[in-house]
């Protein structure tokens, strides 16, 4: 998988995953055992053939990545679906933001 970190306002987002998932846990669903970082999914490869995964990332970490500034308005629950052909989406829940 490819990302880009968020930095600004990054301890925000931590903080709303940590509460979303509180919550959905009171509702039976496990969180996730590894630890939660606020990111950009640029990109998945699905078969790298050959290549190692260092030799995928390090040429990449040469290159500055500076995806501007966004205003997150809303919180969207999504179920994936994983199918030989990839993963769907199904939006599930979307919880506007207060400011």
């Amino acid at each position: 998988m490819f990302w880009i970190g968020v930095t600004h306002g990054g301890a925000a987002i931590t903080a709303l995953h940590a509460q979303a998932a509180a919550r959905l846990a009171a509702l039976g669903f496990l969180p996730e055992g590894r630890g939660y970082t606020a990111h950009l999914t640029i990109g998945r490869v699905k078969d790298p053939g050959r290549a190692k995964p260092r030799g995928l990332r390090e040429p990449l970490h040469a290159v500055p990545a500076d995806c501007g500034t966004s205003r997150i308005s809303a919180l969207t629950l999504f179920r994936s679906r994983l199918s030989p052909r990839g993963a769907a989406y199904e939006p599930l829940l979307r919880v506007p933001l207060r400011e």
